[in-house]
Parts: structure tokens; C-alpha cells; sequence
């Protein structure tokens, strides 16, 4: 019972990556918006670990982002 409890709260590879994927997934929409590489309002509000981050609202964008971050 004492080992299952310890590995629940452990920090994992693939849970650390799943993070990791996450972090881009905003970072890389955040740029597009802050570079205004798409117009503003192509950006929906998220409210993500505490605060406001615009995701693009374009299925064209979320599919590139979703094919290439779950490259392997």
C-alpha cells in the first residue's frame, strides 16, 4: 500500500512530457497572437494555471499544432 502511495505522487517522464506539451501548446499561441500574425480576433480566452491565455480559434492551426506536438 506504502509503494502505490509513493509512485501517485511522483513526477513521471511521461507525465513530464505531457507538461512539457501543454507549455508549448500555449507558448507557441501566445506568440502567434503577440507577433499578430493572425488577427485578434481569431483567439478565444482560456483561463489556464491562473491566468488568461488567447488560444486560436482555427482548426487549421490547432491541427498542425496537435500533429506536431504528438510527434513522437
Amino acid at each position: 500500500m506504502a509503494t502505490a502511495q509513493a509512485t501517485k505522487n511522483c513526477i513521471t517522464l511521461k507525465g513530464s512530457a505531457q507538461i512539457i506539451v501543454e507549455y508549448l501548446k500555449y507558448g507557441i499561441n501566445s506568440i502567434l497572437f503577440q507577433r499578430g500574425i493572425y488577427p485578434a480576433e481569431d483567439f478565444d480566452n482560456t483561463q489556464q494555471y491562473g491566468l488568461t491565455i488567447l488560444m486560436s480559434k482555427d482548426p487549421k492551426i490547432k491541427t498542425f499544432l496537435q500533429n506536431v506536438l504528438s510527434k513522437n
